[in-house]
């Protein structure tokens, strides 16, 4: 059952949101199992609405507001890269010094490696959670050596010195940088930092043979500064839509990252990636996005600056991207020639790579199966089971495999770092697994 749909603020504009955008998003969270979301819709550079629906928390039936806190995720991506250009107004040549000017430590496969290479995943580093010792005085080299830099290999730990480098050289804590960057005060900035409201919305985990619930304190911790780690509600969120969709420096901006973009798919320019947004072309013009999850939630960001156009999405479900046919529903309807953006037919993964147990320093293990064409993951010891469908119906990647579970919408990522064949890796859940050796 969902919760009341509720106006951003009384003193916002009427809302437009009508009675078959309300159904479409309860189906859209009924199939995907999602408890509790949030939607904000800029278009013609005006708030058309912003609603919340179902709940906060299940079991205590805490329905979901658009003051309600919720966990950005990845969202905090693109925030630090508009801090980071920010600063580059007033540091000349600052996004293209190499990393070796900000840090004591270094690494012959991140020698030439600059801020710019940092936030868009092109420095060579691992995908995956951060080490929980790096930091500016202390990085360990081989934990950022998994691929040539110069080729995009999504992870978290460009993002997270980068946020370190912006504190450095502007004196100013991180999350005071992104408060500033979102036109908040200064007292929402230890939320988005590290001190986490008591009234945030609770996440659920489905797909991973469990509901949930996930409490924040946990997602939190897999999180990392500057890379995954903000809270914030939508009716924060939503000034910094509007400028997204309407300022002349925002379009500046997205300039800027259509310029500097690398392509995320080798041989192939549809999608590229700089500054903590993905770029595309489509006949609307161009498009930027991201996304975010973690255990428990999710969220998503959809801006088309030339059509004054801005959509996010944030839910208590995850992980993977939330409610997405109804985000692309909610476009074709507001941007009339709107052509839903296609990846194309890719080099498959081979599914014999995958099969056998994998580890992580932690001791999570993985294992996967082959039965009669479908793949099997199970999360060990748990034994939670995943088939998905047979791979000549899915939609695959040259370094992804989508792991659907039948009873969901939306299937799981689960990245395959190829780029060191004598060093197979999975990256999922923001962890790195490695096979685990053979016992003799």
């Amino acid at each position: 059952m969902m919760g009341a749909l509720v106006p951003v603020s009384e003193a916002a504009p009427p809302s437009s949101f009508n009675v078959s955008q309300a159904a479409d998003l309860k189906l859209a969270m009924d199939q995907q199992g999602v408890p509790g979301a949030v939607v904000a819709l800029v278009a013609g550079g005006e708030l058309k609405f912003a609603v919340a629906a179902g709940w906060a928390d299940c079991k205590s039936q805490r329905s979901m507001s658009v003051d309600t806190p919720m966990m950005l995720a990845s969202l905090v991506k693109p925030l630090v890269g508009m801090a980071a250009r920010r600063e580059a107004a007033r540091q000349v040549y600052f996004l293209d010094r190499p990393v070796a000017s900000f840090v004591p430590w270094s690494s012959p496969a991140n020698g030439a490696v600059t801020l710019h290479g940092w936030l868009a995943h092109a420095a060579g580093m691992a995908g995956g959670a951060v080490p929980a010792a790096t930091t500016l005085v202390h990085a360990p080299p081989d934990a950022f050596a998994s691929s040539p830099a110069g080729r995009f290999s999504y992870g978290n730990a460009g993002f997270h010195l980068a946020s370190a480098v912006l504190e450095e050289v502007s004196g100013v804590p991180i999350g005071m940088a992104l408060a500033r960057e979102l036109g908040l005060p200064g007292s929402i900035a230890p939320v988005l930092l590290r001190d986490l409201p008591e009234n945030a919305a609770t996440g659920h985990l489905t797909g991973l043979g469990c509901q949930g619930p996930i409490p924040l304190r946990q997602a939190w911790a897999l999180a990392s500064p500057g890379a995954g780690q903000g809270v914030a509600s939508l009716s924060e969120m939503v000034p910094w839509l509007l400028a997204l969709a309407t300022s002349s420096w925002h379009a500046g901006f997205f300039s800027e990252v259509s310029r500097r973009a690398v392509p995320v798919h080798r041989g192939r320019v549809d999608v590229s990636y700089a500054l903590g947004w993905y770029a595309h072309r489509n006949d609307v013009g161009p498009v930027y996005e991201h996304n975010g999850f973690l255990p428990g939630y999710g969220g998503f960001i959809r801006v088309v600056p030339s059509r004054g156009f801005a959509l996010m999405v944030l839910a208590n479900q995850g992980p993977g991207v939330p409610l997405t046919r109804f985000i692309d529903r909610l476009t074709r309807e507001t941007l009339p020639g709107w052509r839903p953006h296609m990846r194309g037919r890719a080099s498959w993964m081979d599914p014999r790579l995958l099969p056998g147990t994998w580890v992580n320093s932690e001791g999570f293990r993985l294992r996967f199966e082959l039965h009669q064409g479908h793949l099997q993951m199970c999360e060990l010891p748990a034994g939670a089971a995943f088939c998905c469908d047979r791979f000549d119906t899915m939609a695959a990647l040259p370094d992804r495999l989508k792991v659907r579970h039948p009873q969901f919408v939306d299937p799981l990522d689960v990245f395959l770092d190829r780029n060191d064949p004598a060093n197979l890796a999975i990256h999922y859940l923001s962890r790195r697994f490695e096979r685990e050796p053979a016992k003799r």
